[in-house]
């Protein structure tokens, strides 16, 4: 009986710790894979950021080529050009960076595709008024102005399309940063639980071991005393056994004494 209490208590305190485990090991499988999949967001919002200020570099650089011939046909400086002339290598550039980016995305690839033809047309009205300025002897023509409306209206065009580049790009924003909220929350609610679960398998433990040793102890209690009842009991039986030998002796020797006598 004994020998079953404690191996009912050595079972209960072993299955209640294998389970904390077990649970405590999933919720560390999950924490790392939810913490793996709020990287990979937070790096897709970082990439999505980075589209973004591309694009604002982009806009950047375009309006300060145009300033840079502005600036030319008032002052009539050749030094003002130095940003138009280095302008195209740096648009260039910034184009094979944004179709890097978003080459996972089709309709923004398609949207850079047509940005860059409207980019190179404004440039290439840019280069066709300043060739006009230059043959004119430093002076505005009609057919500048008629280059300058549709410069305009391209670099309106140019500003329309960037715009919608940014907003798909500020809507993936949100969606990632919402689905980085959500696994962080997630992980937020595994941690909590894991804790709850380990506190409460803990006292579950506790319990069963007071619960089982309180029973173990009650056993030794009864054990004890029917070991000392069966001590009484042997020793009542020895003392049994000792007068009936002396019955027995006293026997013999009355038996004895007859056939004397006889």
């Amino acid at each position: 009986m004994l020998t079953s209490i404690i191996d009912r208590i050595a079972d209960r305190v072993r299955w209640g710790y294998l389970t904390a485990f077990i649970l405590l090991l999933l919720s560390y499988i999950l924490t790392f894979y939810s913490s793996q999949q709020v990287s990979n967001q937070q790096e897709r919002v970082n990439h999505t950021t980075n589209v973004i200020n591309t694009l604002d570099d982009l806009l950047s650089e375009i309006r300060e080529a145009e300033s840079a011939v502005r600036g030319f046909l008032i002052i009539k400086d050749e030094s003002f050009l130095n940003d138009y002339y280095y302008a195209p290598h740096v648009i260039d550039s910034i184009f094979l960076q944004l179709k890097s980016l978003t080459q996972d995305n089709l309709v923004q690839q398609n949207r850079i595709s047509t940005l860059q033809l409207l980019i190179k047309n404004k440039l290439n009205i840019l280069s066709a008024g300043l060739i006009i300025f230059k043959n004119n002897n430093y002076v505005v023509a009609d057919t500048m102005k008629k280059m300058g409306f549709e410069g305009k209206l391209l670099m309106d065009s140019i500003k329309s399309l960037s715009i919608k580049l940014q907003k798909e790009e500020d809507d993936l924003i949100i969606k990632r940063s919402n689905r980085v909220t959500t696994l962080s929350n997630f992980i937020k609610v595994i941690n909590v639980a894991s804790i709850v679960i380990a506190i409460v398998l803990a006292f579950y433990s506790i319990s069963s071991f007071n619960k089982e040793n309180k029973a173990k102890q009650a056993a030794d209690k009864q054990a004890e005393q029917f070991r000392k009842q069966l001590e009484l009991r042997v020793n009542e039986l020895k003392k049994l056994n000792t007068e009936l030998l002396e019955l027995r002796g006293i026997e013999k020797f009355a038996v004895t004494g007859r056939i004397s006598r006889t």
